[in-house]
């Protein structure tokens, strides 16, 4: 048996975050005696003749896709396309998040089966069947080869959709501790166990391990699920299963000895809800003396205590997903939190003396400025909280537009509106839009809003621009005359000019707003490592300043317009449909926006019978 996973790219550069899910299903072949390889094309970025030479060399029984999000289609489309071309008896499977569009996947691609959900055993139960009774892949015997095996979708013998419904997730005893040797075979350990960049980090760790002359830093899970059920955010199982506490400790041994990982960064979706387990974890962390930093910590499940004690065991960097400081927004995602709760979190985060960036979505249906100005209050509220010393709020602060990915109740909202067409060939143009666009781009969300596009792009800019005026004013203690004020416009206005025909968008010292925050707190530059989407608001904060406070508007407009425009006509567009907006608003009524969560507004059943397609797809569109 020649088995083969491969990844496919999901960003425009290579992520520091291991492959897991590759490595899980790897891992789990070795159990059943097939020794799997792994083609790391997010990795190695291998160009499209390289490709079809490696499947044309190796003629693989079976490859798996590993297509962790829905951006992935195009790429997915593409590879199995590829292998298909080149070896056309292999079986092509595909994993990860992708697999929520199971029947597009299906019926456009030459993808032969999507396991639906974690596919450790799955994909064990198909090998084992093919090694029993031996036979080629063809339509006649598809049946066969999935028939009864849970977890998957495919299509008939008679082209009809078949899911054969979801498989009990592994328990906790069952999570494959990732084994990092897969990554030296592929040649890309370097890449996700690397030198430790933060000087201040850098400087700790070599005082307390001056053995070391370049201490190493990678990403682990101590669990896996979330307890939240955001309603933008996919995932294939209900719950949250920690990594039992020895097994756990042993794989951060192993780092620790084999590799000298001496900083590490969990990538949890829901660090911490396991009050007991993460109190012995944190305990066992600070007596190796390791540094380390946490995303996806939940403002309601941790406290002032928790805080201090993972300071004083080793942490320097906790983050939440805020989302939004507006209670109605809050609603509408289903977080689960308040935007009470939220300002408690972020204040103890600093109470604590860590280190944290403020994640905020923005752009969900239920969208006004009136909910926009309220989380631009709660962002000045905290921004002690994130603004670390010789630095700016907005180069601490993430700001991303809601995406409607598939497997989401926002997806079926845009669905049930018919934003997304009503046949599978429209629904498969928006997944090609949405493919091979980096995830923090602002030029490709569907406007759930009912305000004008225009209005819309600019509130990224209005937030960064308006906090960081706060911050300029009230904690720098910077005032500018009007002729500093006008000087800065000009200068911004300039290198507005330049960006216009064709140039990059650089805005240059000589503005009098940029040299006063530099003289204070030196250059401000953005750090583009790690995962968050961080934009400089300074050069925007100028707009907020009193002598321009009322102008500010059109002025953004203006140059969000010609940023965002592409061409004469986009930006003519842009400004027209605002403007248009603007004058009928006043004698039309406005349409009632969302202000409670999405799941009680879509029925899945409902949309799904007015569309094209099978509606053994409902239980995936529903999940778990």
């Amino acid at each position: 048996m020649k088995m083969a996973v491969c990844t496919t790219p999901i960003r425009p550069y290579p992520t520091d975050y291991p492959p897991f899910g590759s490595m899980a299903i790897i891992q789990s072949l070795r159990t059943v005696g097939v020794n799997c390889d792994f083609y790391d094309i997010d990795y190695h970025r291998y160009s499209d003749q390289e490709i079809e030479n490696y499947f044309l060399v190796n003629q693989f029984n079976i490859v798996g896709i590993s297509a962790v999000v829905s951006t992935a289609y195009m790429n997915t489309k593409k590879i199995s396309s590829i292998i298909r071309k080149v070896s056309p008896s292999t079986l092509i499977i595909l994993g990860g998040n992708m697999g929520a569009s199971a029947e597009i996947v299906l019926r456009k691609t030459d993808i032969d089966a999507c396991v639906i959900g974690d596919g450790e055993i799955t994909i064990c139960e198909i090998v084992l069947r093919l090694r029993d009774t031996p036979i080629d892949k063809t339509r006649e015997n598809i049946d066969f080869l999935f028939n009864g095996i849970a977890g998957l979708a495919y299509l008939s013998t008679n082209e009809e959709f078949v899911f054969t419904g979801f498989r009990k997730a592994p328990s906790e005893e069952n999570i494959v501790t990732p084994d990092f040797s897969i990554l030296e075979e592929s040649n890309s350990i370097g890449h996700f166990v690397f030198d430790v960049q933060d000087p201040k980090t850098l400087n700790e760790l070599r005082l307390r391990f001056p053995e070391i002359e370049h201490p190493k830093e990678t990403t682990i899970y101590a669990a896996k699920g979330c307890v939240a059920r955001c309603t933008f955010c996919h995932r294939w199982e209900r719950g949250y299963r920690v990594r039992p506490i020895d097994q756990l400790m042993e794989h951060i041994y192993h780092l620790y000895n084999h590799y000298g990982v001496r900083s590490l960064q969990f990538g949890d979706e829901n660090f911490g809800s396991d009050k007991e387990h993460t109190r012995e974890l944190v305990a066992n962390l600070g007596k190796m003396g390791i540094i380390w930093e946490v995303a996806g910590v939940r403002a309601r499940t941790v406290s002032p205590e928790e805080f201090n004690f993972w300071k004083m065991n080793g942490c320097r960097r906790a983050i939440y997903g805020i989302e939004s400081g507006s209670d109605t927004i809050l609603r509408v995602m289903q977080k689960g939190t308040s935007a009470e709760q939220n300002k408690n979190a972020m204040t103890w985060i600093y109470d604590a003396g860590l280190d944290t960036t403020l994640q905020l979505v923005i752009g969900m249906p239920g969208e006004t400025d009136r909910t926009i100005n309220e989380t631009i209050s709660f962002a000045k509220t905290i921004v002690d909280s994130y603004t670390r010393s010789n630095s700016l709020p907005s180069l601490n602060c993430s700001i991303n537009y809601a995406q409607a990915l598939p497997g989401t109740p926002l997806y079926e909202y845009a669905r049930q509106l018919g934003w997304l067409g009503d046949s599978m060939s429209s629904e498969e143009d928006y997944l090609v839009r949405i493919s091979n666009i980096d995830a923090y781009a602002s030029d490709h969300f569907i406007n759930f809003t009912g305000q004008p596009l225009l209005k819309v792009l600019m509130w990224r800019y209005r937030m960064l621009g308006e906090v960081d005026a706060f911050y300029i004013e009230t904690r720098l203690g910077i005032k500018l005359t009007w002729v500093q004020t006008c000087r800065s416009v000009w200068k911004i206005a300039s290198s507005m000019f330049k960006y216009m025909f064709g140039r990059t968008l650089v805005f240059d010292s000589g503005s009098p707003i940029l040299d006063s925050v530099e003289s204070m707190i030196g250059k401000q530059d953005i750090d583009n490592s790690g995962y968050f989407n961080i934009q400089k608001g300074v050069q925007f904060s100028i707009l907020y300043f009193k002598h321009l406070r009322k102008v500010s508007y059109p002025l953004l407009a203006i140059f969000v317009a010609f940023r965002h425009g592409k061409s004469i006509r986009g930006i003519l567009k842009l400004m027209f449909d605002h403007i248009w907006w603007s004058l009928k608003k006043p004698f039309v009524k406005q349409e009632s926006l969302p202000r409670v969560t999405l799941r009680k507004l879509i029925d899945v059943q409902q949309t799904s019978s007015k569309f094209e397609g099978s509606s053994e797809m409902v239980a995936i569109r529903l999940g778990r």
